[in-house]
């Protein structure tokens, strides 16, 4: 973001993790797709490259990237052009990418994992992150950023800290590096707590997973809604994966209260069977788990 914000780009930025991408739909998350495409498209969509262009596409973990994919990927790169899913028409796109990764790539070509070609496209400049363990200086920036954002995000109160909360902090090795920072960070902040917190409280948030109470579930939701807006897409854009959500957990209510049999839980939902079982597909509802 910080890349993003000194370029001078007139475009967005979009980060994409192409880990958690199921690998059947990053072609169409990454350069969208027409409508028709495939079971499920009943309208076009613009893929995160669209979104991007004029502006920054970051791609965290690159390294999880199938291959189909890095092919796309690449002819973007070498062509400045992308044709969504579906389509015949190509478009012009001019977006900087920025991509992240814990995996060696070098390695990973060497392995036959990660294509060479599109490795030389995306090694311009190379920043080297050491882990969290070695740059202890960074551990009480970054927890003040962390509790202080997600206690707005949240519209929570920030936590309050002793001294020897913050001396845990910082003798703490940091296995899972920034993303445990943060992970904890939003435990705390969500643990909601009165007192000020003591290294014992560290070490108990440290070893527990967060009970996720109705209350924090609500607060979650409310804040993923508020921040999920963006008045430069259209209406229907910011709509989309609001009703794309509600419908996933009403279909999982029905389903468990009729024990994950179809024709009831369709029928009583007012929608055919057929259609029942598609957004399951969609939204990779298994049935079974429903079952008593």
């Amino acid at each position: 973001r910080a890349v993003h914000r000194r370029s001078g780009r007139e475009g967005r930025f979009v980060a994409a993790n192409c880990a958690s991408i199921p690998p059947d739909l990053i072609n169409s998350e990454l350069f969208g797709y027409e409508k028709g495409a495939f079971t499920g498209a009943d309208r076009a969509k613009k893929g995160l490259v669209m979104h991007a262009n004029k502006g920054t596409l970051f791609l965290d973990e690159i390294g999880d990237m199938p291959p189909e994919a890095q092919q796309c990927l690449l002819r973007m790169l070498q062509e400045k052009r992308i044709r969504p899913v579906g389509s015949r028409v190509e478009s012009e796109i001019d977006v900087r990418i920025v991509a992240a990764t814990n995996v060696q790539l070098d390695q990973a070509v060497r392995d036959g994992n990660f294509r060479e070609d599109l490795f030389y496209r995306l090694d311009v400049i190379r920043v080297n992150v050491p882990p969290l363990r070695q740059r202890p200086e960074d551990v009480y920036l970054l927890f003040g950023h962390f509790t202080t954002r997600l206690a707005k995000h949240y519209g929570l109160e920030p936590p309050i800290f002793t001294d020897s909360f913050l001396d845990a902090l910082l003798e703490y090795e940091w296995p899972g590096n920034v993303r445990e920072l943060e992970n904890l960070s939003e435990r705390l902040v969500l643990e909601r707590s009165q007192s000020a917190l003591t290294a014992r409280d560290f070490d108990k948030l440290r070893n527990t997973n967060l009970v996720e109470t109705p209350q924090t579930r609500e607060h979650k939701k409310q804040a993923a809604w508020r921040n999920s807006v963006d008045p430069g897409r259209s209406l229907q854009e910011n709509l989309d994966p609001v009703i794309e959500e509600l419908e996933r957990e009403y279909l999982q209510a029905k389903l468990k209260q009729h024990a994950g049999r179809v024709a009831e839980t369709a029928e009583e939902a007012g929608i055919s069977r057929r259609t029942l079982l598609r957004k399951m597909k969609q939204y990779g509802i298994d049935k079974q788990k429903f079952k008593l």
